[in-house]
Parts: structure tokens; C-alpha cells; sequence
């Protein structure tokens, strides 16, 4: 499952659906269901809660909302502006002049990573990687990547 589907995110678990159904990072809603699994970095089976850091397995659905085959608990603790995050969005909006993204709720400043003249050229409905930390709800990307 995990190695059929590409890494889509790692950062902090946020929130869970009162439904089961779903789980949030950095305002990404990840889809879950029975054929999910959630296991720990040895592959056991276990259970998330909010504030755990995870890697997430899937694929994107739409702009802020992505099916996650496989959850890992990772077994390093999350630290907020300092643990690297990860993720792989469809972008819905993008703002040159700022040098802000968005994928959903998501928002995404991509301005420390401009050295990668690819970003200059980043639109609306684009796969784009970033990776990078999160402050005040900002995702502050060091790198990025498009052209999926």
C-alpha cells in the first residue's frame, strides 16, 4: 500500500474528524478509510492523536483534501518552527507579487525558495512539493519543486 502511493506529507497531526473519516495537517484534510492503515515507524499498528508527528502516504484528490493510504507515527517528537515538514498539494491559488500559494486552507510562503526559478512559473491546479517548517499557520517552504 504505502510503496504503491508517494509521500504526500509529514508534519504535526492537528486535528481529527469527529467521523473517523479524516485527519488534518498544516490545514490539509487526508481522507481516511477502513483500507487505511496507521502504524508506527516499525509498521505495528496503532492508533494517532493530535500533536503526533506523521508521514502520510496517498494521493491527492483535490486543492486541501488528499486520500491517505498510510499514516506513520514517526517516532521523533514534533517541535513547532524547528521539525521539518513536508507536503504535496495542488495549489489553488498563487500570488506572485507576495510570493504566497494556497491549497485549500493551506498557506504556503515559497519566497526562501525563489532560487528555483521552476516557482517563478507556478499557477493554479499545479502539483508543487514544499518543504520547510510552519509559523503562525504559515508554511515557510525553503524548497519546493513543480512540474508533476
Amino acid at each position: 500500500m504505502a510503496e504503491d502511493q508517494p509521500l504526500i506529507a509529514v508534519g504535526p497531526l492537528s486535528s481529527l474528524g469527529e467521523d473517523g473519516a479524516s485527519l488534518t495537517i498544516n490545514n490539509q484534510n487526508f481522507l481516511i478509510d477502513r483500507d487505511s492503515l496507521i502504524v508506527d515507524s516499525e509498521g505495528n499498528l496503532r492508533v494517532a492523536t493530535v500533536g503526533d508527528y506523521v508521514a502520510i502516504n496517498g494521493e491527492l484528490v483535490d486543492s486541501g483534501n488528499s486520500y491517505a493510504s498510510t499514516v506513520v507515527v514517526l517516532d521523533e517528537s514534533y517541535v513547532p518552527g524547528s521539525s521539518p515538514e513536508y507536503l504535496r498539494v495542488i495549489v489553488s491559488s498563487v500570488d506572485h507579487s507576495t510570493g504566497l500559494a494556497s491549497s485549500g486552507d493551506t498557506i504556503i510562503d515559497f519566497n526562501g525558495a525563489l532560487h528555483n526559478v521552476a516557482l517563478s512559473q507556478i499557477s493554479e491546479g499545479d502539483i508543487a512539493e514544499f518543504y520547510g517548517t510552519t509559523h503562525s499557520e504559515i508554511v515557510w517552504a525553503i524548497s519546493a519543486a513543480t512540474g508533476f
